[in-house]
């Protein structure tokens, strides 16, 4: 045998070695394969930004790192999908249930290395940790003895009956930082579905010869729960010369209940207009939608000009209704740039691994006139921030001395300050 002949049967040694490696590989990684292959077919199919998914990600990877490395790192306006996500529990509710929490909206300070301590912003009405006379403005920095950080920070949204750590918080001007001191704990009850309230505040103001009136906003409110509620209120706010709607910490609602809501504040001559677009991607365009102004509580308030406070929490549908609002109204916006979220979700279970459900964005809201795209923020007229450790006393919401709310006022009966050169446009 000579030299050729040998290097031959090693090459093709080698091969067969390498496809049956390959083979074996396949095989011991076949629930794998199988789940992500399925998982970027249905992307391909109904994923919004499906042109720019990332198909060179590792298909041998776990399903659930598979699913976050694949999705698209630019679709959204050239910033990354952080709403898409995968339940590896075969949970296909996840889009219809509403979470049980202990009712509070904080944001969080690093205390030092990686503990945290968790700022209140707002309490629900009713909820365990309002009964369990937490407020606005406290500060939280562990739940049932264990220090909060990234990792515990969610014992702090739901669980069972547990014990508050709270704290103050305070400068030291030696050390030039804040330092927060424990100062007792706070038994507070197993967490609980909220009641679905569409608004945590609602009242009229009479000030500078202006009646204001104010309406915050709650997050989480459902079909068919609230018109009741809206005609009051709506009601109560006839005769304002001004209106100011409250959006902080409101992440998504009903869209229905929006629409309500923005149907209420526009002129009776408006209903069946359109408000709001739907759009999917390229294959789907006969799923798109247009969302139009109802008459559900039969009360217009006729406005021509409202003021919307905003966070970097004010998403999905209540991001899109100042949006669409935009399109009919002046709207002056008073606070932080919103998230950029007017998303809708869609919902996918593996046939072969049925515990894998996606849940990847399959179609975002736009005003109806095409002038807000779905990915774009809302950037305020007047930048006001209430997340900052200078701001030491958190007063009710509702009162005309809290930060936002006075800022907005402020705004209703002075104008703009001349040097804001803020449009209250969106921006990407």
């Amino acid at each position: 045998m000579n030299i050729n002949h040998i290097t031959c049967l090693a090459l093709a040694c080698t091969l067969a070695a390498m496809t049956s490696c390959r083979e074996n590989r396949e095989e011991g990684y076949r629930s794998r394969t199988d789940t992500n292959d399925w998982i970027i077919a249905t992307l391909r199919e109904q994923y919004l930004w499906h042109e720019t998914l990332n198909e060179s990600a590792n298909r041998y990877a776990e399903p659930d790192i598979y699913f976050s490395n694949v999705l698209s790192r630019t679709g959204n306006g050239g910033r990354s999908d952080s709403y898409s996500f995968i339940d590896v529990s075969g949970d296909t509710g996840r889009l219809d249930s509403v979470t049980a929490t202990y009712g509070l909206h904080y944001y969080t300070e690093t205390t030092s290395g990686r503990d945290l301590a968790a700022r209140v912003l707002a309490v629900a009405d009713g909820s365990p940790a309002y009964i369990a006379g937490i407020r606005r403005g406290d500060w939280i920095t562990g739940v049932n003895g264990i220090i909060l950080t990234e990792q515990t920070l969610a014992s702090l949204d739901r669980g069972g009956a547990a014990t508050f750590t709270r704290a103050t918080c305070a400068y030291d001007e030696v050390e030039e930082t804040y330092v927060w001191t424990n100062t007792d704990t706070v038994a507070v009850a197993a967490a609980r579905y909220a009641d679905g309230r569409p608004f945590a505040c609602d009242t009229t103001y009479d000030i500078g010869g202006h009646r204001i009136g104010y309406l915050k906003v709650n997050p989480g409110v459902s079909a068919g729960t609230y018109t009741g509620e809206l005609a009051r209120v709506l009601s109560a706010m006839s005769g304002c010369t001004d209106l100011i709607v409250d959006m902080r910490y409101c992440g998504d609602n009903d869209v229905r209940f929006v629409t309500d809501l923005a149907a209420g504040l526009l002129d009776e001559g408006m209903d069946d207009s359109p408000f709001l677009t739907l759009r999917h991607n390229d294959l789907h365009t006969d799923s798109d939608s247009t969302i139009t102004l109802g008459d559900a509580t039969g009360i217009h308030l006729g406005c021509s000009h409202i003021y919307a406070i905003t966070d970097g929490d004010t998403g999905r549908t209540n991001e899109s209704f100042i949006h669409g609002l935009m399109a009919y109204i002046d709207v002056t916006v008073i606070g932080q740039t919103s998230e950029g979220s007017n998303v809708v979700l869609g919902c996918f279970a593996c046939p072969a691994y049925p515990q894998y459900v996606i849940y990847p964005v399959v179609a975002a809201y736009a005003s109806a006139d095409e002038t807000a795209d779905p990915s774009q923020r809302i950037t305020p007229d007047l930048e006001a921030d209430e997340r900052t450790n200078e701001v030491t006393v958190y007063k009710a919401l509702g009162d005309t001395a809290e930060l936002m709310l006075s800022r907005a006022i402020d705004v209703v009966i002075n104008g703009l300050p001349t040097d804001d050169e803020g449009g209250g446009t969106v921006t990407e």
